[in-house]
């Protein structure tokens, strides 16, 4: 079986496209079928998720409201008995977990949450959230189960195809083109073999397209062998010709030599002539290289015939810019046209550049074959450069003219006595007088009785002086309204420094003026209304705090039973809010009214000597709790040698709260925030609150430093605020003197400096 399967090529290579299209066809079946499975188990998850939602949200909502845990998780442990469901809870709407069954894992999990909302006294109250997740982990093993089989099954079937199709192959095909192979391989005119002939075998079931093949190896032997035979009677016959040939060759050179002779007299008259005119000539040959160069180019151009011998004209382009232009010509030379005046810049051996014109003629021998060109070449620099200049004037005075018709500024000029010789149609259109009627007239057509006449007199005293003048001026139209021109005015010198004209560019500003003072205007009655408000917020202090610490006082007997219980247990939680409430307004309205006592300039410090290590842990100590709730931790850093401090110390600790409370509310959970103090070189303190929350962008740190201010973050959100804390801080610490600085990165975290001055320590 070794040979077979060696010779056996064809059969190979059809078991390999076999495997390979079974392959992708058993991958292509078996996917299909384990994604319907795969999506009956998830259907099946669902309808149970939906079951879930018909028995037991109602349920579980009441049993929230009346807080019984133990009945949450009887029915808890009863939602994870369903098949595949690993994990069942129920939070209160302050995201507390009141009861739990199982586990929840990241990932391979499908989970579903439900509000829970209980229509308490004609209101609809959210008062908590049911969270279900069934684990896709067996899914996954029963499809995995299964593919094993398949691709088992699939595998033997294809294994055996291809042992039969190996066997079909070679007995029916291989074995046959093998033996037409070596026959072929062998052939031998001198030593015929014969004919092919084939062993079909019992099962070769009659005559098929091996016997008609074989038949063709025997007729194309035959033909191939009598073709042989014929080929050396030719080559006996063609070497009689050639003897005969050659002989007549031999007298055929005897006559050329004569004639070149003649020829190389007449080349040395018109090298003679060539030689001795002002352009030069040239040769090149079949290849389109230089063949010969005439000493004229040497006087021309600093080219001598040894530099471009063999070379083509290209080898001196100098403008690869120009590629159509060089198609062209070329294509010329490819067809063997004749061509006259190209011209091309080129580089010189010697390293210059010069323009060359050059004509040529193609040259042909009798027969008709091409050999090469002839042509003369001459030395259009000067020419060139000439044009050149011409041409860059005409631009440049083009492009000022539309230039100057296109500005969308008035211009126009005058000769050095004042009389206006041009004027654009800008000015026209802005002033409304027409071209021949501003010509020949002076600019005081456009003055504004407006303008102050020391203006004028500056701006004429300054251009004489030959120097440039720029201005706001007013200026009259044609027919009588006023606009504002931001002019500039310029003298024109000649070659010598002596004034010949001068130019005005009149720009229209009049709706920018219009804007600037409609501008001030407005700022004007916003500084009064801003300091209105001010005022009046710093002169309600009292007003908007006394009622509030009635109702913070009030409900605090309440929440701590000051006169005994309270009659029902609601009555307690509500208090409880009022109180939390109050508070939290209360916080709010100082922050405003601080805020509004800064700006109408009624807030007073009360400085004293303070201990800042003291005022920092008190500070921190009131912040734990928060910290603590959030999952960050805390850490402070004192500095030993820390000065005594000169500041009021209820403002001192509500720049440590504000600071405080800001970066515990940006950090995640497991992040943490770092108090830090230190003594400066220059004897002054520096507070440093470090946090690894979200952090903030460029745009982000601008945002939080304007009053009512907020970063968009959902951590934002974890404690409500008005955007005032920052503002406020910043305020405070100018207030004592210093500075505040943060450095910020998205992801990165936030550090805030505080840096006060020397003049604030004691010792």
């Amino acid at each position: 079986m070794t040979a077979p399967f060696r010779s056996n090529r064809i059969a190979r290579k059809l078991i390999t496209v076999l495997i390979l299209f079974s392959s992708v066809l058993t991958v292509g079946t078996t996917g299909v079928q384990l994604w319907a499975e795969y999506h009956r188990d998830i259907n099946s998850i669902k309808s149970f998720f939906s079951q879930i939602e018909r028995s037991y949200v109602e349920a579980v909502t009441v049993n929230v409201w009346i807080a019984d845990e133990q009945r949450l998780q009887l029915q808890m442990n009863g939602i994870v008995e369903f098949p595949d469901f690993s994990y069942a809870a129920v939070r209160d709407n302050l995201d507390e977990v009141m009861a739990k069954a199982g586990e929840d894992g990241d990932e391979g999990m499908m989970r579903r949450s439900w509000k829970l909302n209980y229509d308490f006294r004609g209101e609809t109250m959210a008062i908590g959230h049911l969270t279900v997740a069934a684990s896709l982990d067996a899914v996954y093993d029963r499809v995995i189960s299964r593919i094993g089989l398949i691709l088992g099954i699939n595998a033997v079937k294809t294994f055996l195809v291809a042992v039969f199709l190996f066997a079909l192959v070679y007995g029916l095909l291989t074995r046959h083109l093998d033996v037409m192979a070596r026959y072929a391989t062998d052939l031998d005119p001198e030593h015929d073999r014969g004919d092919l002939s084939l062993d079909r075998g019992r099962f070769c079931m009659g005559r098929d397209e091996l016997d008609d093949l074989a038949l063709a190896l025997n007729a194309m032997k035959g033909r191939l062998f009598e073709a042989l035979s014929d080929a050396r009677q030719l080559s006996e016959e063609l070497e009689i010709r050639v003897r005969g040939r050659v002989r007549a060759l031999t007298q055929e050179i005897k006559e050329r030599k004569k004639v070149a002779d003649q020829l190389a007299e007449r080349e040395a008259r018109l090298r003679d002539i060539a030689e001795t005119a002002s352009d030069w000539f040239w040769e090149m040959g079949p290849d389109l290289t230089f063949t010969y160069i005439s000493d004229g180019a040497l006087h021309n151009v600093d080219m001598a015939m040894e530099d471009m011998i063999g070379k083509p004209r290209t080898a001196l382009n100098d403008e690869p810019q120009e590629k159509a232009k060089w198609d062209r010509h070329l294509a010329d030379l490819a067809a063997h046209r004749p061509f006259r005046d190209f011209t091309y810049r080129a580089r010189m051996p010697s390293g210059d550049v010069v323009h060359l014109r050059v004509s040529g003629k193609p040259l042909f021998g009798k027969d008709g074959e091409f050999l090469g060109y002839r042509g003369t070449s001459t030395n259009i620099t000067a020419q060139m450069k000439a044009e050149a200049r011409a041409a860059q004037a005409q631009d440049q005075l083009r492009v000022l003219s539309s230039a100057m018709e296109q500005s969308p500024s008035a211009v126009f000029i005058t000769g050095v006595s004042g009389i206006i010789e041009y004027v654009n149609t800008r000015f026209t259109e802005l002033t409304g007088y027409e071209y021949h009627e501003a010509v020949g007239e002076t600019p005081r057509i456009l003055k504004s009785p407006d303008t102050p006449r020391e203006v004028h007199a500056d701006l004429w005293r300054t251009i004489s002086q030959g120097r440039e003048w720029r201005g706001e001026i007013k200026d009259n139209s044609k027919d009588g309204s006023e606009f504002w021109a931001y002019a500039t005015i310029a003298p024109v010198k000649d070659a010598s420094g002596a004034i010949t004209h001068f130019v005005a560019i009149h720009e229209d500003i009049t709706e920018r003026k219009e804007n600037e003072e409609r501008l001030r205007d407005a700022t004007r009655r916003a500084e009064v209304a801003n300091k209105a408000k001010s005022e009046l917020l710093a002169n309600m202090s009292h007003e908007l705090r006394t009622p509030l610490n009635a109702i913070i006082g009030f409900s605090d007997m309440m929440v701590n039973t000051v006169f005994g219980p309270l009659g029902h247990g609601h009555y307690a939680e509500y208090s409880r809010d009022i109180n939390e409430s109050g508070r939290h307004l209360l916080s709010l309205i100082n922050d405003i009214l601080d805020v509004s006592a800064i700006e109408a300039g009624k807030l007073e410090l009360r400085p004293e000597p303070l201990a800042l290590d003291a005022v920092a842990r008190q500070s921190m100590k009131l912040v734990e709790p928060r910290a603590e709730k959030g999952g960050v931790r805390l850490f402070g850093d004192m500095a030993p040698d820390l000065p005594t401090f000169f500041g009021d110390e209820r403002r001192i600790k509500q720049i440590l709260l504000n600071l405080l409370s800001n970066a515990v509310k940006f950090t995640p959970e497991d992040g943490s925030v770092t108090l830090a103090l230190t003594r400066a070189p220059d004897g002054g303190v520096v507070m440093a609150v470090t946090d690894t929350g979200i952090g903030m962008d460029e745009d982000g740190v601008a945002q939080a430093l304007t009053q009512f201010g907020q970063v968009d973050s959902k951590l934002a959100r974890k404690y409500e605020g008005t955007g005032l804390g920052l503002p406020l801080t910043k305020s405070l610490v100018e207030l004592h003197g210093g500075v505040l600085e943060i450095r910020s990165a998205l992801g990165r975290g936030t550090t805030v400096t505080v840096r006060f001055p020397a003049d604030r320590s004691l010792a």
